[in-house]
């Protein structure tokens, strides 16, 4: 048995804000949704390769525990993580510096509405020396 694809289903206050988030910072598209009594309940997202699913915290319990979202980092590779930052920050969202890692890559950290982490990362041309 092999698996194919790996969709994090984040828990979420409310879905409807979080869908403007990630639509208006990183141009996801969204391509499900599930709504009750008038309250998007669950969704599903998509950019370039990259799905995501966000519930209603009140569903997801239902499902299975929260996680700690201190816990829990979502690394994404951009094609330019630079244009990103800059596109970031001129919608005035609270992104982190880009910095060069041990590893190689550069990289910026944005934080979601509901407190997950979002690392943004691109290979550099050359790994720094240590």
């Amino acid at each position: 048995m092999q698996l194919k694809n790996l969709i994090p289903m984040l828990s979420v206050v409310d879905v409807e804000r979080t869908l403007t988030f990630y639509q208006d910072a990183l141009q996801f598209e969204v391509l499900h949704r599930y709504e009750e009594s008038g309250h998007v309940q669950w969704a599903c997202v998509k950019s370039g390769e990259t799905e995501l699913m966000f519930a209603r915290c009140d569903v997801a319990q239902s499902v299975l525990p929260l996680a700690r979202k201190e816990d829990l980092v979502l690394y994404f590779y951009p094609d330019d993580v630079e244009s990103l930052h800059a596109t970031l920050q001129a919608k005035g969202y609270r992104v982190s510096a880009l910095r060069q890692t041990f590893y190689g890559m550069k990289e910026c950290l944005l934080t979601d509405p509901d407190g997950y982490h979002l690392s943004f990362g691109q290979a550099m041309a050359a790994p720094p020396t240590v």
